[in-house]
């Protein structure tokens, strides 16, 4: 709970309070940031820098919050509001780490990781509608990984609009989850009917689609 120092010692000598504390640093920093070997990652921070989220307390002023950070020394603010996006040097990453989370107003310390795209065959087809023609299909697994060409780029129509899911957020509803169950299907075509032979689902075109 949230108190102010008043009645925090009114709170201790109630008598059937055995013991009130602090809620202490130790519990508001996660403990990988301990370590002394907290090191930026090539490609995803910048050199020399690491990125740690700072988490506010419920009803601390997001202003005072930030301008707090941000006088830590080397600290630059990258994303505001109630949950701090900042950057911090390398070297003295773990005592910036622990300054923070001795902030009253902190709530949680951890490190920030960049999102990384993951899974590039299913955001290949969502995206292109094309199961085949994916341009590492005839290369090595790793270059699958990634659009190869100028050709796949052109044809990835979310990122030709400038969708690349940074600060947006995007649903994906599947009507396929149960996708021999008749409540899922498309009522303009045939329900589809299981062949227990085969043990596969015998289906019309329409009856699994994607939203």
């Amino acid at each position: 709970m949230k108190m102010d120092e008043a009645i925090f010692n009114k709170v201790k000598e109630l008598k059937h309070v055995q013991f009130i504390q602090i809620w202490q640093p130790a519990y508001r920093i996660d403990p990988s940031l301990l370590n002394n070997d907290i090191k930026s990652i090539e490609g995803k921070d910048s050199p020399g820098k690491v990125q740690f989220k700072v988490t506010a307390f419920q009803g601390e002023d997001p202003v005072k919050f930030a301008e707090n950070v941000s006088n830590v020394n080397g600290v630059k603010i990258i994303q505001g509001g109630h949950v701090l996006l900042v950057e911090v040097n390398e070297l003295n990453a773990r005592e910036t780490a622990i300054q923070f989370a001795s902030m009253k107003e902190v709530y949680w310390v951890s490190r920030f990781y960049p999102f990384e795209l993951h899974n590039a065959w299913s955001r290949w087809i969502m995206d292109t509608f094309d199961t085949l023609n994916m341009k590492a299909a005839a290369d090595s697994w790793k270059s699958q990984l990634s659009m190869s060409t100028t050709a796949d780029s052109a044809r990835m129509q979310l990122y030709a609009h400038g969708l690349y899911g940074q600060g947006q957020i995007v649903g994906v509803d599947d009507t396929g989850l149960d996708w021999d169950n008749i409540y899922f299907r498309d009522p303009s075509g045939t329900k589809p009917v299981y062949d227990k032979d085969d043990d596969t689902i015998c289906e019309s075109t329409g009856t699994h689609r994607k939203i």
